[in-house]
């Protein structure tokens, strides 16, 4: 399974180039869902104020506009990062680790990056 979620400021940037998009204001954030075989099996659609909002309602060529762009963002592999903040000084360096991304030919260690 693979998701791609839109939060509040991608529906408001989608908002603003299809003028009859039909989606509620007061929608805060939209998740598909997809299957291994790429088939849409879940939209979860929830209000600013966190409950929960039936897609049905406002489902239409925008919808699947959405969920079109959602499958191609979901099928995009993501690079986990870590941020840490030493807090030991007063400088409070921040260090970016990048688990998924191999430092030595061994596998020992990871990628990283001192001083952001």
């Amino acid at each position: 399974m693979t998701w791609h979620t839109f939060n509040r400021a991608d529906l408001d940037a989608f908002k603003s180039t299809w003028p009859c998009h039909g989606l509620p204001d007061s929608l805060n954030r939209l998740t598909f869902e997809f299957g291994s075989n790429g088939d849409l099996v879940d939209i979860e659609a929830k209000a600013r104020n966190g409950r929960r909002l039936d897609s049905a309602e406002f489902d239409g060529p925008a919808m699947v506009a959405l969920s079109q762009d959602a499958q191609k963002l979901a099928a995009e592999p993501v690079t986990p990062v870590l941020f840490r903040i030493d807090r030991s000084g007063k400088d409070r360096q921040v260090t970016a680790v990048f688990p998924a991304e191999p430092a030595d030919y061994a596998g020992r260690s990871h990628g990283g990056y001192n001083g952001l």
